[in-house]
């Protein structure tokens, strides 16, 4: 079966390649191509042949096709017809990994199968599927497993009463190969997500499920608690090895914000710095000195964009490495924040990056030297402060990198090992004590989980997949903002909403404000609460404080009484033309409502992007970080439009 994969594995190098840029260019390195078909053959003839539950550690460094190994053992079943899974969840850290990997496996699926489906579920999709609904799901970790738990309840008024359901997709997950893509990368200041998820993940398996677990990363404390509480013999590692591939390390003892001008214009470089404020000065910095005429050579990406904004910017950097690759480039910059650590499958030659935790690093690094191109990497170690992350975790990387002068990337047990020497038994101890409380909470939850029975009582017992949740942010565009009169016609509405505008009218003392779905999901970003530390918290309260003082009339509510003349006018015509299109509304807010919104964050608010001479959302630069600062920081003067052009 080894040509099998050989062949399907080829195709998928192939049709990506051309995807990027032309079939013209593209090649395949013939030896590991042989070294990724046999791999992935021995992982599907584990997974095929299993009588029970089975968990498999794939190591696999940054670059090395992981991605084509991974998705060509699910996908095979179609070539073979000899079945082991019914489904694939494929399931990354973070959602702004999940565009570029949906585009990949929409091109992988159609090799085998033209009309195979792949879904979506996570918080950026506003009509949620629940696991349900594609034979290929692409989710994140924090939907996965508050899924299985039973933590997502869909619910609706009937007769004025809210009632809902119970979504239990763990019959499903049984039934299904789960695929974890670098999913300790949910890491905290508290190890709370690792611990948690190594019980949900042997759950599964001592359950009878799939589990790929694929990294280039792993630290050895997490597969020894795999181990502990999967059983050994239910759990098995492979190890794949890369092509060669070493990079070279420099290490600075200076800030990179104030080294942003030492670095060239003319390279394919990608700038990492682990604040968004940061982030955001180095690229104005660049973006004045490297593209003093907007030509798109310098691009921000950060946590606080939408994900049309980040869509966009992953287009240019397309463009902008096919120009490389043709001999024709004159430079590019990606400035970004860890953001843009993992799953971005570009090459860039040259890094220069702040210091952070080496699984961090690692992850950064391997941005470089990808597909045979030297690459370079330039450590600044001075930092601010360590925030994000935690201090010590910090102070020990910075000790180790000192030592460092080239990373072997097709050495995976080597890079394990720098993992190793940071994160030992005793510091994973003490960061782990920070989240204990939380940590028991959660274990008590699972404990308490019952087949047919309802789940814990969440005033008794609480779960945690990290010690954080999220505000979802809708950016209104004030630029597709329609301001609706009787004179436009109900089908022009339709087809406005459909192109991404919004209809803005008002009803009584309030307005009201219309918009299809897919303009939400694409204009949507997450705006992260801690639960064990207060500045992320003060940031969500600044960002509503701040607008209250300022612009009270851009803050809107999702309103679920949106059957209004209107509404139900568009809704019915819709269904008479065949048009599929859910409409969302939302209500502004009044100055009385501030308060409450100050203590009780809603799981979603909406936010215009400009109000008076306020800018509070620029389009490739995202949200005003003036807004997240204490008030007294906030001024109304508008920051450049010139990035609005699209």
């Amino acid at each position: 079966m080894n040509a099998n994969f050989e062949e399907l594995i080829r195709d998928f190098i192939i049709e990506w390649c051309a995807a990027k840029r032309g079939k013209n260019g593209c090649t395949v390195n013939e030896e590991y191509l042989r070294n990724q078909a046999k791999v992935a053959e021995d992982i599907y003839n584990e997974l095929n042949n299993a009588d029970k539950g089975k968990l498999v550690i794939l190591k696999a460094p940054t670059g090395s096709g992981k991605t084509e190994i991974l998705a060509s053992i699910f996908l095979m079943q179609w070539r073979t017809k000899d079945w082991f899974a019914g489904r694939l969840y494929w399931v990354e850290p973070m959602h702004a990994l999940l565009r570029q990997m949906r585009d990949r496996l929409e091109i992988y699926a159609k090799l085998v199968n033209k009309s195979l489906k792949i879904g979506e579920d996570h918080g950026e999709v506003i009509n949620k599927t629940f696991l349900y609904t594609a034979p290929i799901t692409l989710t994140t970790v924090d939907t996965l497993v508050y899924g299985y738990v039973t933590k997502r309840v869909q619910a609706w008024r009937e007769r004025g009463v809210e009632t809902g359901r119970y979504t239990l997709p763990a019959g499903l997950i049984m039934n299904s190969l789960v695929i974890f893509d670098e999913a300790h990368l949910i890491q905290d200041e508290a190890f709370l997500g690792p611990r948690v998820l190594a019980r949900v993940i042997c759950s599964i398996v001592k359950a009878g499920g799939l589990v790929i677990f694929a990294t280039a990363t792993l630290p050895g404390s997490i597969k020894e608690k795999f181990i502990e509480l999967c059983g050994d013999d239910n759990v098995r590692e492979i190890t794949v090895k890369g092509p060669a591939r070493q990079v070279a390390v420099n290490t600075v003892d200076a800030s990179l914000i104030e080294n942003i001008d030492t670095i060239s214009c003319n390279d394919f470089s990608i700038v990492i710095l682990n604040t968004v404020d940061r982030a955001y000065n180095a690229y104005i910095r660049l973006r004045e000195r490297c593209d003093k005429d907007d030509e798109g050579k310098v691009v921000l990406i950060h946590s606080l964009m939408t994900r049309g904004d980040r869509e966009e910017v992953y287009r240019k950097i397309s463009n902008a490495e096919n120009l490389r690759n043709s001999g024709k480039s004159t430079g590019f910059i990606l400035v970004g924040t860890q953001a843009i650590e993992v799953g971005i499958d570009f090459s860039f030659d040259k890094l220069y990056t702040e210091l952070s935790p080496m699984d961090s690093l690692i992850q950064r690094i391997g941005r470089v030297g990808r597909r045979g191109i030297k690459g370079e990497v330039t450590i600044f170690t001075k930092l601010e402060s360590p925030a994000p992350y935690n201090d010590e975790v910090i102070n020990v990387t910075h000790g180790q990198v000192n030592r460092l002068k080239t990373i072997d990337f097709s050495d995976v047990n080597a890079i394990s090992g720098l993992l190793d020497n940071v994160y030992t038994r005793d510091l994973v101890e003490k960061i782990s004590s920070k989240g204990d409380e939380l940590f028991y909470k959660s274990i008590d939850y699972l404990e308490n989980l019952h087949l047919f029975a309802y789940p814990p009582d969440e005033e008794t017992y609480e779960f945690l997949i990290r010690p954080s949740y999220y505000v979802e942010v809708v950016i209104l565009d004030a630029d597709k903002l329609i301001h609706y009169d009787t004179n436009i016609s109900t089908d022009k509405v339709l087809t406005q909403l459909k192109n991404g505008h919004c209809i803005r009218y008002e009803i009584g003392n309030k307005v009201r404000i219309l918009c299809d779905e897919n303009t939400i999901h694409m204009n949507m970003f997450k705006l992260s609460i801690s639960e064990l530390r207060e500045e992320p918290l003060n940031r969500y309260r600044n960002l509503i404080s701040n607008l209250g003082n300022i612009a009270s009339q851009s803050i809107y509510l999702l309103t679920f009484n949106a059957r209004d003349e209107l509404a139900i006018i568009l809704i019915n015509r819709a269904k008479e033309m065949n048009m599929h299109i859910d409409i969302f509304a939302f209500e502004n807010i009044n100055e009385n409502e501030i308060n409450r919104l100050l203590w009780n964050p809603p799981p979603l608010i909406a936010i215009l992007d400009e109000a008076g001479n306020l800018e509070i959302y620029q389009h490739y630069m995202g949200l005003n970080t003036e807004l997240i600062k204490p008030s007294q920081q906030v001024t109304t003067k508008k920051r450049s439009r010139r990035s609005r052009k699209r």
